[in-house]
């Protein structure tokens, strides 16, 4: 099941980026399905992701609906938005933790969290000063305090798109081809041969708690 969030939290940009996450979604959805064959995914399949924030509002009204009452899978989430190594749209590990919580994970029978975010698990290739804490070990330690054993994966650099809009009949669309994990260009590691590029089953890691 893939589940989003649109604009950073707090963004002040006026720009619309619906048409740019809906392909990213789409291309998320191609590059999982080549590596791991989630069922859900195959291009043949009904597939429809769901807003997070949605789906928060949705446990205010009657009756309340939950995370296993969607389409798609619960036991392997896939949760998309920006990110960097502290937050996932804003919010802190813990902080998506608790959604999650509410959401119903427990009840879902969740198994597996990958977070499709850029740096959420960041990493060097050399050693070298760590970061004290990565969102991804955040929410996996957060999960652990509640009692939940579930594994959280997220990219250890940064995820990339390759590709733009194209034209679809009188209106564009979003398409992209490629996704893979990297470094920023003008990272000085990267520059030097330190740090590479990965491909996308390649750049994941699992969160230790």
């Amino acid at each position: 099941m893939m589940l989003f969030f649109g604009k950073p939290k707090g963004s002040a940009d006026t720009v619309d980026e619906n048409a740019s996450r809906a392909g990213r979604l789409q291309a998320l959805r191609s590059h999982f399905y080549a590596w791991k064959k989630w069922k859900e995914f195959a291009p043949n399949a009904s597939f429809q992701p769901h807003a997070i924030q949605q789906m928060l509002n949705a446990l205010e009204q009657k009756p309340v609906k939950q995370l296993r009452d969607y389409s798609g899978d619960p036991s392997i989430l896939v949760l998309n938005a920006h990110g960097n190594a502290k937050v996932f749209n804003g919010y802190s590990g813990q902080e998506v933790g608790a959604m999650l919580e509410t959401l119903g994970i427990r009840a879902a029978g969740t198994k597996e969290i990958w977070v499709a975010a850029c740096s959420v698990a960041l990493q060097k290739q050399q050693p070298g000063p760590k970061a004290v804490s990565r969102f991804v070990n955040d929410l996996s330690v957060y999960l652990g305090q509640a009692g939940l054993t579930i594994k959280v994966y997220g990219p250890r650099n940064i995820l990339w798109y390759s590709g733009g809009l194209v034209p679809v009949g009188n209106q564009q669309k979003y398409v992209y081809d490629k996704v893979y994990i990297a470094p920023d260009d003008e990272d000085e590691d990267f520059k030097a041969g330190k740090e590479r590029e990965y491909a996308f089953n390649e750049g994941w890691l699992l969160a230790h708690s």
